[in-house]
């Protein structure tokens, strides 16, 4: 969020383009608040307040320069080869009184310039029989660009000492040529290049309409433009050498997006005696045109086939024997809207000048497009509880909430495309799949009208995902500025979307459940993740010249699923649950060290005195990650 307002990508569930983090005034980390105001997050939630304007006029300038000088040698490289990089940020900041007291103005200006590499480590036996078959393919270390532009504009107008009613602009135009990710096995090809537009628009009014009563309205216009394109020069098929190399257009490339979205957001504050009320309601209504050309330009698989004398999926390439093909026929392009609604009500209950509860209770609700069904039930409850001890040095805290969040909007094109039939989808094996590589261009012009289709559909009893969350921990002041703090952590998230392939072979009747399809894929809300976190930390506040946080995590996170898009399915269809296991997240340890030394006043030199040295230093375990057999293991007919 920034300042109170929506920030995120609802297509994918990403962060939308910021500006200048010399525009920032403070982050606000918010992973286990339970207060009721917030929500469409499973996780935590980050708010963003920006700067503004004083009545001093202030202005800064900065530059940041990173080259491959500075950089340690990339195992991967090859012997000797010396990998090119280069990173230039540069921007500035000015603010002021256009009228003492009355009338603010801020404005930041920020460029990024990176070139980079990626290293793509296909062997240079695969790599001469995909130039042999006519693929363009470039091995070794590779450049790729990224730059971006950021501009942010803050007018404050306050009307007395009641109102203040905030204007912010802020636009980023960008380009990245690493957006889809290839090197290693996956060629240039398959990566993309991606063009953005995004700016935003917003309005705040801010009231004191009495000593004990706080008004709030917030309202913001966004307009995201997304284009990535292909790096593919062909615009062919995608080829994957199972275990060899992957080259070729990715299958959602090229992919745009307009996304227009109108936020409004409300709320009253109460003081009473003990209890602070809060209640508010806000709407996210989202309109998008998009394309997604999901496989319109094709899909070969090649995999090792032994009854054909094919060992090796690279045999079978030599050879032009696809073991499966994939290819979507039609229009790929649709538009359609989504309304996000919520409420909320609070009290933060001061029981004792020492003890507080916070109760609360949020309501959220998606109209989604057809064919999605709506879920109207989702209440939150929050309760969260603080103490402080006589002496001022410890406190405890805890607190339970759910968490609801917001549905992507991107997997929504599944059953909007394919399931109205505007898509249609083909899945072909040998011998049809061989003959299909054969085609010009190794994909067909038109429908053939051969092999059996695919089906995409929306699960019926489709539910909004949430999460629970719990929390507990301490802190105890060791001295006047050092202080200690444990806390533990339960994240339980259920109904989390993920797509699955309910029409595989049966490996003991050698058939298909449904003999009309090749594939039917489900869109449905039966993905579930486990977190389980104790933290244990030392803060030293700034105290002669130095400040210092050492801080170590242990902890576990598990899923039985992956993504809701990608191609790793459950590696048996008809028992998801056996896929219940560590998450590509789960990071068991970490350790972070961040420390501050004001040299301030150690020094009479002019040039010496007034700087401040920083670091950050962090230890992270490995995270696990799934080995692909290569081959059709269990025989189901899925060959990654």
């Amino acid at each position: 969020m920034i300042d109170g307002l929506d920030n995120n990508d609802n297509a994918v569930g990403s962060v939308r383009s910021t500006f200048s983090q010399e525009a920032i005034q403070e982050f606000q980390v918010l992973s286990s608040n339970f207060s009721a105001e917030y929500g469409r997050a499973l996780g935590g939630v980050v708010n963003i307040v920006t700067k503004s304007g004083t009545n001093d006029w202030r202005g800064s300038a900065f530059f940041f320069d990173r080259d491959d000088a500075l950089d340690a040698d990339n195992a991967f490289a090859p012997p000797g080869v010396d990998l090119p990089f280069s990173q230039m940020q540069y921007g500035a900041t000015l603010g002021g009184p256009l009228k003492k007291d009355k009338t603010f103005i801020f404005a930041a200006l920020e460029r990024l310039d990176v070139e980079d590499n990626n290293i793509v480590t296909i062997s240079p036996e695969a790599a001469s029989a995909i130039r042999a078959a006519g693929f363009p393919l470039e091995t070794g270390v590779l450049p790729f660009v990224r730059w971006s532009n950021t501009a942010f504009l803050r007018l404050e107008q306050r009307f007395g000492t009641e109102n203040t009613l905030t204007v912010r602009y802020n636009f980023a135009s960008a380009r990245n040529e690493n957006p889809e990710p290839w090197g290693g096995l996956n060629a240039k090809s398959r990566g993309g290049v991606l063009e953005l537009n995004d700016q935003a628009a917003s309005v705040a009014l801010s009231s004191v309409l009495s000593s004990s009563l706080i008004h709030e309205a917030r309202f913001q216009y966004s307009r995201r433009d997304y284009d990535l394109g292909t790096f593919d020069p062909l615009g062919g098929p995608n080829v994957r050498i199972l275990g060899v190399a992957e080259i070729g257009s990715e299958l959602n490339l090229p992919h745009q997006r307009l996304e227009n979205q109108y936020y409004f957001v409300d709320s009253l504050t109460v003081h009473r005696a003990a209890h602070t009320l809060k209640a508010g309601f806000d709407v996210n209504h989202i309109r998008y045109e998009t394309r997604l050309p999901n496989v319109k330009g094709g899909l070969h698989v090649f995999a090792a086939i032994p009854p054909l004398g094919l060992a090796t999926s690279l045999d079978a390439f030599r050879r032009g024997v696809s073991a499966a093909y994939v290819q979507s026929f039609g229009d790929d392009t649709d538009a359609f809207t989504n309304t996000l609604l919520s409420a909320y009500v609070q009290d933060d209950w001061r029981v004792s000048a020492r003890f507080t509860v916070k109760l609360g209770l949020r309501y959220d609700n998606e109209r989604l497009p057809e064919p999605y069904p709506s879920d109207d039930n989702n209440l939150a409850p929050r309760v969260a509880v603080a103490y402080t001890s006589q002496d001022n040095k410890t406190n405890l805290r805890g607190g339970y909430g759910r968490f609801y969040g917001a549905t992507s909007a991107a997997p929504i094109l599944g059953p909007r495309l394919f399931g109205t039939g505007q898509l249609k989808i083909l899945q072909l094996s040998l011998p049809q799949s061989a003959a299909a590589y054969a085609q010009p261009g190794h994909r067909f012009a038109s429908n053939p009208g051969i092999g059996v289709p695919s089906d995409f559909r929306i699960s019926p009893d489709f539910q909004a995902n949430y999460a629970d969350q719990g929390s507990i921990g301490f802190d105890r002041a060791l001295s006047d500025n050092v202080s200690v703090s444990v806390g533990g952590q339960y994240v339980r998230g259920r109904h989390i979307l993920l797509a699955r392939d309910i029409n595989r072979i049966d490996p003991s009747t050698r058939k298909r459940p449904d003999p009309n399809f090749v594939g039917i894929t489900v869109q449905e809300s039966t993905g579930n993740s486990w977190y389980k976190g104790l933290t244990v930390a030392v803060n030293k506040r700034m105290s002669r010249g130095t400040e210092f946080l050492l801080s170590y995590t242990l902890s576990k996170a598990e899923d039985d699923f992956i993504d809701w898009f990608g191609r790793f399915g459950p590696q048996d269809v008809q028992r998801p649950d056996l896929d219940k296991g560590p998450s590509f997240q789960d990071e068991r340890h970490r350790l972070t060290f961040s420390g501050v030394w004001d040299l301030s006043g150690y020094t009479d030199n002019a040039v010496l005195d007034n700087w401040l040295l920083g670091t950050i230093v962090s230890y992270g375990s490995g995270r696990p990650f799934n080995a692909l057999a290569g081959f059709d293991r269990n025989g189901d007919g899925d060959s990654s």
